[in-house]
């Protein structure tokens, strides 16, 4: 069983997770991806060397509040980008929590872990909107 408790640690991004409005339908979707991310993760070749899995996965998908902060630092992300195309980002370069005393990333970590995920996500030719990192903080 996952225990993701963890994630809530930090009060400020709770604050700012608190603060975000988020419609039915983009309620359905993050339920919906929490799912899909229940179903796929567990399946990456990624985390057989990695204790961590059980620090994201399952996400509890009753609360949208939970896919949002388990995929908020990254991680998951970049094990997603691994099923499109293998290897494209190692993990060993990644900021991870640690996973006997897990604490939520800092802003600065998490920024390096998604300037890593685009910048692999523009070398695989994936087309994006104009993207800033500081759209990642503020939506």
């Amino acid at each position: 069983t996952t225990n993701n408790r963890w994630l809530f640690t930090d009060e400020i991004r709770n604050e700012f997770l608190d603060s975000l409005k988020v419609n039915q339908h983009t309620l359905t979707l993050l339920l919906h991806i929490g799912a899909y991310i229940n179903r796929i993760v567990p399946t990456s070749l990624d985390l057989e060397t990695h204790q961590f899995k059980s620090l994201y996965i399952p996400i509890i998908t009753n609360d949208p509040r939970n896919v949002i902060m388990a995929c908020l630092d990254g991680v998951i992300f970049a094990i997603l980008i691994n099923f499109v195309e293998p290897n494209s980002i190692d993990l060993r370069g990644l900021y991870l929590p640690n996973s006997r005393h897990p604490q939520p990333l800092t802003e600065s970590q998490i920024s390096e872990n998604i300037s890593i995920i685009f910048a692999t996500i523009i070398g695989l030719d994936i087309q994006l909107p104009h993207w800033d990192i500081d759209d990642y903080f503020d939506p």
